[in-house]
């Protein structure tokens, strides 16, 4: 049976041992033909040692394999064993901002510039993760009291934080997140048109905790008011920003206007 190692790749040797060498040949002939030591050869073949170049093109001379096609073999065995070991001892690189504390938030949105920074935090976090972005509109500073959605994204693709496609995005640091959400998500449903709702995701972000989020959830997509509605999962605020978006384009609700909530 051909050994993998712990890696999803496939070590040469094995392959050799059961695909190039002659059925019936055993090491020690083989050995001769090659020219090369037993003991080189057993541990190649057992998985012990890596493929050499010579030995490839030895391989290669004498029983035809292709030399070039083993050493790809042995080249993606490396790497997937070195990803392996990094895996180990490596750790990701983690944006400063995303190393905030959910308290650290929540204490900030306490201060007077809590409002209108949150939607430069908020364009730093679009921007820093988003992939295949072709816009990202959040105003802020003196100009994050502007009519309209507080942010709006098209991406590409999903991200932990960011709905692929288009999505609308409310926020607010006020101590009542459902009252803020109430009244952002009725706004935006009576400002957008039904045609653009389908193609639009809702997103609510709020820096408090908010510990009715999942009853907010339900009523949303209870609401039957001759508009279609559909639902994601909320990102959550967690020790930081850790968040799992969850599209569920595939349930018998089919998605139109969706609102999400992105809380603590």
């Amino acid at each position: 049976m051909t050994k993998k190692n712990q890696t999803d790749s496939l070590h040469p040797g094995p392959y050799i041992r059961e695909n190039v060498l002659p059925k019936g040949m055993n090491v020690t002939e083989a050995a001769k033909r090659l020219s090369v030591g037993r003991p080189a050869l057993s541990n190649m073949l057992n998985g012990k040692a890596a493929l050499s170049a010579d030995m490839a093109a030895r391989i290669e001379h004498t029983f035809g394999a292709s030399a070039h096609k083993l050493m790809d073999m042995q080249a993606a065995y490396d790497a997937d064993l070195a990803k392996g070991k990094v895996g180990e001892t490596t750790k990701p690189y983690v944006p400063p901002f995303l190393q905030l504390k959910a308290n650290d938030i929540e204490t900030w949105a306490g201060t007077l510039t809590a409002r209108a920074r949150l939607s430069v935090f908020l364009r730093t976090l679009v921007n820093s993760t988003g992939i295949k972005l072709e816009k990202c509109e959040f105003p802020g500073n003196d100009d994050s009291e502007r009519p309209g959605w507080d942010g709006y994204v098209e991406a590409g693709d999903v991200t932990p934080w960011i709905p692929a496609g288009k999505s609308g995005w409310e926020f607010g640091v006020n101590q009542e997140p459902k009252t803020k959400a109430d009244g952002d998500y009725a706004k935006s449903v009576d400002q957008t048109p039904a045609d653009e709702r389908k193609e639009i995701t809702f997103v609510f972000v709020t820096p408090r905790r908010w510990h009715g989020k999942g009853e907010w959830e339900k009523e949303r997509k209870k609401e039957k008011n001759g508009k279609t509605f559909g639902f994601l999962m909320p990102a959550i605020w967690k020790n930081g920003l850790s968040s799992q978006f969850q599209d569920r384009r595939g349930s018998p609700m089919k998605l139109a206007f969706r609102p999400r909530a992105c809380v603590h």
